[in-house]
């Protein structure tokens, strides 16, 4: 978890982003690591964010330089954590940016069929604050833009 905060330091992370890039769902494991780094001392609140304190960044350290610093970086950073067509779907809306893809082109796009999979893999970036949905179009989510 600690690893994962500092890939995004200092912007900080969502408990969903923060659950995704530690790969572990929601539930006993998480809960149990959140706390413990908390009452460590290690990660804090900040709103709707988490974020390393000093201490959490001094137990990390050199991680922090790797941290995306471009918009590609962070697409690549983020398609690297999905399965592979849900990355395709994120880069196929970034590339769209400021404009939004509409469900029909990334249906076609990705060669899914509307319903399950491709209700699925729209929640994933849905969840992670990627992107926005809103009448039947996709939109990146101005985070993605360093």
């Amino acid at each position: 978890m600690l690893a994962a905060l500092a890939s995004r330091h200092p912007a900080g992370l969502t408990e969903s982003q923060l659950r995704t890039l530690s790969r572990l769902s929601k539930g006993g494991t998480y809960t149990t690591y959140f706390s413990k780094l908390k009452s460590a001392d290690l990660i804090a609140r900040d709103g709707d964010l988490v974020r390393l304190t000093q201490a959490g960044l001094d137990a990390v350290g050199h991680e922090v330089q790797n941290a995306p610093k471009t918009t590609e970086e962070l697409v690549r950073f983020w398609e690297e954590r999905f399965p592979a067509k849900v990355g395709f779907m994120l880069r196929q809306i970034v590339a769209a940016y400021p404009k939004g893809v509409a469900d029909e082109e990334l249906l076609r796009l990705t060669e899914l069929s509307e319903g399950g999979t491709y209700r699925t893999y729209l929640s994933h970036l849905r969840r992670n604050g990627l992107v926005v949905t809103k009448h039947g179009e996709v939109k990146a989510s101005e985070s993605l833009f360093v």
